[in-house]
């Protein structure tokens, strides 16, 4: 139950980001629960593309939970 209830949050707070590819990447990552080479594969990036679309992606969310 807690689980779920922490994943409908990380859902809601993705759904906030205005980057459809942030978007993606995120979910990916942590709703599918895929690793970098997956999620690569997925999108058609590199991994380390996906590593900078994720870190990006991650900034966003803590920029809007703060405030900023």
């Amino acid at each position: 139950e807690r689980l779920t209830e922490e994943r409908m949050e990380i859902s809601r707070l993705i759904d906030k980001l205005a980057n459809p590819l942030e978007r993606s990447v995120l979910r990916l990552f942590y709703l599918n629960d895929l690793v970098a080479l997956e999620v690569a594969e997925e999108i058609g990036k590199s991994t380390t593309t996906v590593y900078k679309i994720k870190q990006e992606a991650i900034e966003h969310l803590a920029g809007m939970v703060n405030g900023n």
